[in-house]
């Protein structure tokens, strides 16, 4: 096990009562927090579903892999009476209980196979801020498919339809109660769930899925949701070619993701050298060209001159652990002062007028010309910071301001810092 990073197993309870075994892997350097579902009749120790976690792991995530109730695992219950409902409230219950843990924070990641990948899908749809991206693996699509898929394993035995699977042990053979799981089944839906997402979404599928790829190819190009085929695998993947082959796709789906923020659809304007609007731009292409663009920075400070700084969650990208002003991308059509009373509203939750310091233009490391206005706004109390852009507020003096950034400059965003010294240089604070 790599020093930076330790596990423990802990058994707690779910709404019903019941035990579900959770393993937790933490990171010390967090980067970010995933939980990982498993799909019917799986379990935390599957490869593939141990896989998911190592990918995240090794990108600086913490992990949660758990058992659901009604499974093969360590939790409680009988395989007979799964549902999807009972592992969508189990996935609801391990997070609800994390929420207590000091390694908690929002927003997090979904990674889900099969049952798990349907689950994650709806936990996303009902809880959009709190999920930063997903990967639904060979999702479950609905009860329609999956009675297709398995009708020559239902058996109907005294009256009552059974299905029968293989389990987790080597020649085991498992049995579910079928119309029980499919009655409950026909609540769920996931082209409904990926229709209302807006956060990174991959979905990733076998190239011999005979019965869930066809669907599921359709309802990608339908929203345009990002799929990628594994080579060669089937529902369940196997062998290192294939693992290789996930892993990589899920680097890359992290990249990508952590670059374009909360908002990668946001639409922004693109401007020349003299910051005059020639077109707009999404977000994520942005993040991939060098095109200019604007910022809206916004300086807030108390009744005694202090200023208020918040420090970025590790999981961003840019000035990941720094303490910066607040603001962000002027989106298109708006205007440098409305961005700025959008972004106070959006990450310290109040509204208020402010006044423009002044304007000042950089580069960013990719080449792009980026203008950035200056406004300030007195404000003591009262702030309900955005979890998912601001981990802390603190309240700095000028003069510590100064003496850090000479001092300890690794402390702060670069766009910070170059706002402060544009500030100083020209006597605006």
């Amino acid at each position: 096990m790599p020093s930076s990073s330790s596990k423990i197993k802990m058994f707690i309870q779910n709404r019903k009562n019941q035990t579900i075994c959770v393993l937790i892997e933490t990171s010390q350097k967090q980067k970010g927090l995933v939980f990982i579902a498993h799909g019917l009749s799986g379990s935390k120790d599957e490869i593939h579903i141990k896989l998911f976690g190592e990918s995240f792991k090794e990108k600086g995530f913490s992990v949660v892999w758990f058992d659901c109730t009604n499974t093969l695992g360590e939790s409680d219950g009988n395989f007979e009476n799964a549902t999807t409902t009972n592992y969508y409230e189990d996935l609801e219950d391990v997070i609800n209980w994390a929420k207590d843990q000091k390694w908690y924070q929002e927003p997090f990641w979904l990674c889900g196979h099969s049952l798990g990948g349907l689950n994650i899908s709806k936990y996303a749809k009902e809880n959009p801020n709190k999920v930063k991206g997903i990967i639904p693996a060979s999702p479950t699509i609905s009860a329609n498919v999956i009675k297709r898929k398995s009708e020559h394993l239902v058996k109907k035995i005294d009256g009552v339809s059974w299905r029968f699977m293989p389990g987790l042990k080597p020649n085991e053979i498992v049995k579910l109660r079928w119309d029980n799981f499919i009655n409950d089944l026909e609540r769920y839906n996931l082209d409904d769930y990926l229709s209302k997402l807006k956060m990174p979404l991959l979905i990733m599928i076998g190239e011999r899925e005979n019965y869930y790829l066809p669907p599921l190819k359709e309802i990608c190009e339908k929203y345009n949701i990002n799929l990628k085929i594994i080579k060669n695998a089937q529902h369940v993947y196997t062998g290192d070619e294939q693992f290789k082959e996930i892993k990589g796709f899920i680097y890359e789906f992290i990249d990508k993701s952590q670059f374009l923020g909360n908002h990668p659809e946001e639409v922004i304007d693109r401007v020349d050298d003299n910051d005059n609007v020639i077109g707009q731009m999404t977000r994520a292409e942005k993040e991939n060209s060098s095109y200019n663009f604007r910022i809206s920075l916004i300086l807030v400070s108390n009744s005694k001159g202090k200023l208020l700084l918040g420090k970025r969650p590790m999981h961003r990208v840019h000035s990941p652990g720094k303490w910066a002003v607040f603001g962000g991308h002027v989106n298109a059509g708006e205007s440098y002062e409305a961005a700025a009373i959008r972004e106070l509203e959006e990450e310290l939750g109040f509204k208020g007028d402010v006044k423009l310091l002044g304007k000042f233009d950089r580069f960013n490391s990719k080449g792009s010309k980026v203008f950035d206005s200056i406004f300030h706004i007195e404000k003591d109390d009262g702030f309900i910071p955005d979890k998912r852009e601001i981990e802390e507020l603190k309240f700095f003096s000028k003069t510590d301001v100064d003496r850090l950034i000479k001092e300890k400059s690794e402390l702060f965003a670069g766009p910070f810092i170059d706002g402060w010294k544009f500030l100083k240089k020209n006597n605006l604070i």
